[in-house]
């Protein structure tokens, strides 16, 4: 037989009197419920409900204790990640008025280098002279001997004043040995006139080109006795052929002027050793300069 369902009735005590729902019975429980329970709300609808509620609350606690320690571990994590590769295709390269642009300004970062390079070498040079000079001064003061520094130079003066006296004596010389063999004065000075004129532009440039040879030099700036002899063989060897040349055009004969010549050749060589040693003992014209080492 089928069972009768429950009676919606409230259920009668031991005592017969009815006993009243829930609700009636706690009515405050139910209003804390509210819509999980009601008095027609059985007891097994109730209590899913309130697990639910129970783990939705845990939920959100552990969020928030959680939440402020695990943040932290997750950004040293991406700190640490390795970097993502780019792309492997080459840089663009720049246009041709920018290299043009960059090639003028490097221009004139050279010349503005070189401009100070150049002022600081005069600056050096400048101040070395004054360093000597005072030096100089202060041991003449005190009765020491100067000691010369730097590179001796001959002025332009003293090479003109060589040349000069040298030519004076060559001339007499020269005079001596046209005369003697064309036997014409008019020659003879017409000889000397031409190789007083042409050898002195030649041995005054040649005493500027042994300015800058610094072989056989002493202490003092003087030539040795080596130097002079050196100098007096190469000047010789040129002014043989210069000589002939003149001698032989003006006379028209070669035999005088080769024989003209050599005559010189072999006075003037030993005279020529003689006046560069006699210049050697004069220190009026040489300068010292500097060294420079950059």
């Amino acid at each position: 037989a089928a069972r009768p369902a429950k009676s919606p009735l409230p259920v009668r005590g031991t005592s017969g009197t009815p006993v009243p729902p829930r609700a009636a019975r706690c009515p405050r429980f139910c209003a804390l419920r509210g819509g999980f329970a009601s008095p027609t709300t059985h007891d097994s609808d109730m209590w899913p409900r309130a697990a639910l509620l129970v783990a939705l609350l845990a939920g959100q606690c552990a969020r928030g204790f959680v939440a402020p320690h695990v943040r932290p571990t997750m950004a040293r994590l991406a700190i640490r990640s390795p970097p993502r590769r780019m792309s492997s295709a080459p840089p663009a390269a720049p246009g041709v008025d920018v290299l043009r642009a960059q090639l003028l300004e490097t221009e004139k970062q050279v010349e503005n280098l070189s401009r100070s390079l150049e002022d600081a070498q005069t600056a050096r040079k400048s101040l070395r002279r004054q360093l000597e000079k005072a030096e100089r001064e202060l041991k003449a003061e005190t009765g020491e001997e100067v000691e010369p520094t730097g590179i001796p130079m001959e002025t332009p003066v003293r090479s003109v004043a060589k040349a000069a006296s040298w030519r004076f004596i060559a001339a007499i010389i020269t005079l001596s040995t046209s005369l003697f063999f064309s036997k014409n004065t008019s020659v003879a000075l017409a000889i000397v006139a031409s190789d007083f004129f042409s050898k002195a532009g030649f041995m005054l440039l040649g005493e500027r080109v042994w300015n800058r040879v610094n072989w056989g030099r002493g202490k003092s700036g003087s030539d040795t006795a080596k130097r002079s002899l050196v100098k007096a063989l190469v000047w010789r060897l040129i002014a043989l052929v210069q000589t002939g040349v003149i001698g032989s055009l003006i006379t028209g004969n070669l035999a005088v002027g080769s024989s003209i010549a050599v005559a010189d050749s072999i006075f003037k060589t030993a005279l020529y050793y003689v006046h560069e040693r006699a210049w050697s003992y004069v220190r009026w014209g040489i300068v010292f300069e500097p060294e420079y080492t950059i």
